[in-house]
């Protein structure tokens, strides 16, 4: 038995490959629902890192706004100070008390008249259009009323200041008053962008491989580690994608060897968050998922292959012993294991019980074959005495027949000497004699022909009975070969049935691929049979056929006989009735002679007795011989009865010869 045959192994790779469905089934649904937990967690910490980074932006914003505010009050307050005359002295004291760390005040040409930096420092504000201090010069023109620049660098130096400038009280003029920007870089520095990002890296660890904030064009502004650009040129593609549609974008992609999950989110100032998320955990997770799927499997196949495998050891005990019985040669007092409780152990008592029930059987087969074979013995002992006997009564028989023979003869030749005598004695009445033996014969002849009439009747009506009964059996006959018709459509009705579903099993067997070869196999034997089951109907109608045309000819034949038949009856009636009418006129002819020889009948009467006499001793010894080689005829019929009941009898002591062999293989 092969492995892909065996019941042993269908078992255990369905239930393999269901294992192995549903743990792969399991664990996909394990890894997606990690995946997912994890872009959650990863749109969770870009949320919180957004709303840090806009907390701060608005910290700063606000304050900025504040010292903006401030300033323009300060400017404000220098302006109307300056229209009275304020000095340098007066200037650098202000300044110093009211927090200011620069002060400039220019004329309407945009030269500086007084600064606080020194009594004697010149600058001009319109001497540069691409310097910082240029854009003041709209205070003058009256274009602004109030110049706020953010803090930023200066173009002059590092340093970074933040400068507000109102126009003159009274006259065109710039007053403009500056701060160092370095509490608004060092709030920036602890509540920053910078400084989220660099916590926000610090405390997620390795879950957070890169953070950092991009400008409108994809430009690296701030970020985790410094670097100059972002570490993928697809992640600067997505951040100028989520800035433009104000929404926030996911891709994969990979840093610093590592997988990762990228997100965008756009900020309030135009700007973008980019957070690079790990999702090696989700690799970790896979292979994990994997590597269980591969140990539940074999720890499966393990513990399928040993628990089938232990109960198909049960069941190879009881095939062993199915084999046994199968080659006539199994021992039935052997009795199989029928401890455990399931559908084995249920199996094993019903074949206990059908070993124990076949025991019974051949226990009684081997009792009734020997009482059979011994009285077969006898009847075949009895045959061969029969027989002899039979043989004997054949001799007896066959000389009585002989003796019969010769006494017909002898009585024949008798009855000639009486008439040759008669016509001696007559001799003197010769016409009177001749006509009385004539009317003698003529009467006897008379009687025998209307009784060979009657048995001729008697033997035609017997005759048109049997063709009739024939007749009748043909018709029976005719009838059982119509149902045999009928069962010979019916087969092959059923064949081609048969024909169809094994078309359609070995359909879904070439469907089953490899699974289905044994199926196919067996699908193709049964279309085989079926052919062969349709042939066999298809030679059953041709031989019904044939029986049925030779069926129509007897049936022809028949009613031709009887039509014959009857014909003939009504001759034979018409010549009985003839043979009456000579009777009648034989009558009238006796009386005639009777009355010609009165003198003569007394001696007619002696000498018809005599004859009479020999007729009937002629008479009985012809139906003696008749009777004995009917009697010879039944003992030859007879004997050839016993001589093939002597053969069955020896046949049949034969097969119960046989039958005892078969029987006396099983051990009981």
């Amino acid at each position: 038995m092969t492995i892909a045959s065996s019941i042993q192994y269908k078992i255990i790779w369905p239930v393999l490959i269901v294992i192995c469905l549903v743990t792969t089934a399991a664990g996909a649904i394990h890894y997606r629902e990690t995946a997912a937990s994890v872009e959650r967690k990863g749109f969770a910490t870009l949320e919180v890192a957004a709303i840090g980074i806009e907390n701060a932006l608005y910290a700063r914003k606000t304050a900025e706004e504040v010292m903006e505010k401030e300033m323009v009050g300060q400017a404000v307050l220098v302006s109307y100070l300056v229209d009275k005359g304020l000095t340098y002295e007066q200037a650098s004291g202000l300044a110093k008390r009211s927090g200011i760390d620069e002060l400039w005040v220019t004329d309407g040409k945009g030269e500086t008249v007084l600064t606080s930096a020194g009594p004697d420092v010149k600058f001009n504000f319109a001497a540069d259009p691409k310097q910082q201090a240029y854009e003041f010069m709209d205070l003058i023109s009256k274009t602004k009323e109030t110049v706020v620049q953010p803090a930023q660098k200066r173009t002059i130096d590092p340093n970074v200041y933040k400068y507000v400038g109102v126009g003159g009280w009274s006259s065109p003029r710039i007053v403009q008053v500056g701060r160092d920007g370095a509490k608004l870089t060092e709030l920036e520095n602890r509540i920053g962008a910078k400084a989220l990002i660099g916590a926000l890296k610090e405390r997620a660890g390795d879950e957070v491989l890169f953070a950092g904030i991009v400008d409108g064009e994809g430009g690296l502004v701030v970020s985790s580690d410094d670097s100059a650009a972002l570490p993928d040129a697809a992640v600067a593609e997505l951040a100028k994608t989520s800035l433009q549609s104000k929404s926030v974008l996911t891709a994969n992609g990979s840093y610093a060897s590592h997988h990762a999950m990228y997100y965008v989110s756009p900020l309030s100032n135009g700007q973008g968050l980019v957070l690079a998320a790990s999702i090696d955990v989700l690799n970790r997770i896979f292979w994990e998922t994997v590597v269980c799927i591969a140990l539940a499997i074999l720890v499966s196949a393990a513990v399928l292959v040993f628990v089938v495998g232990r109960q198909f050891r049960r069941l190879d005990g009881l095939k062993n012993a199915m084999n046994e019985l199968s080659r006539g040669e199994g021992d039935l007092t052997r009795r199989l294991p029928a401890g455990a409780r399931d559908e084995i152990g249920e199996l094993s008592a019903a074949m206990n019980r059908f070993i124990e029930k076949i025991r019974s059987i051949v226990t009684e087969v081997k009792g009734t074959t020997a009482s059979s074979t011994r009285e077969a013995d006898d009847i075949d002992r009895l045959s061969a005495r029969t027989m002899d006997i039979s043989r004997e009564m054949n001799r007896a028989m066959g000389q009585v027949a002989a003796a019969a023979s010769r006494q017909a003869e002898e009585m024949e030749r008798g009855m000639n000497s009486a008439h040759e005598l008669a016509a001696v004695i007559d001799a003197y009445r010769t016409q009177t004699a001749a006509l009385e033996e004539s009317n003698r014969e003529l009467r006897h002849n008379g009687e025998r022909g209307g009784e060979a009439v009657g048995d001729l009747l008697d033997s035609i009506g017997a005759n048109a009975a049997v063709v009739r009964n024939a007749g009748l059996s043909l018709d029976k006959l005719r009838g059982e070969l119509e149902a045999v018709g009928q069962m010979a459509a019916a087969i092959t009705a059923i064949s081609q049935q048969t024909g169809l579903l094994a078309l359609n099993a070995s359909i879904e067997a070439a469907r089953a691929g490899e699974h289905g070869k044994g199926f196919a196999v067996v699908a193709s034997e049964v279309r085989k049979l079926a052919d062969q089951a349709n042939e066999s109907a298809e030679t059953i109608r041709e031989l019904l056929a044939q029986v049925d045309r030779s069926t129509n000819e007897t049936v022809a034949a028949m009613e031709e006989v009887v039509s014959r038949t009857d014909s003939q009856e009504k001759f034979a009636g018409a010549t009985k009735n003839t043979f009456g009418a000579m009777k009648l006129a034989l009558e009238r002819m006796d009386g005639l002679i009777a009355e010609l020889s009165g003198g003569m009948a007394q001696m007619e009467r002696q000498k018809n007795g005599i004859v009479d006499m020999i007729e009937a001793i002629s008479a009985a010894s012809e139906e003696t011989a008749a009777s004995s080689e009917e009697v010879l005829a039944g003992v030859e019929s007879q004997l050839r009865q016993i001589e093939e009941m002597s053969g069955k009898a020896r046949l049949l002591n034969r097969h119960m010869g046989q039958l005892q062999a078969e029987v006396n293989l099983f051990n009981v």
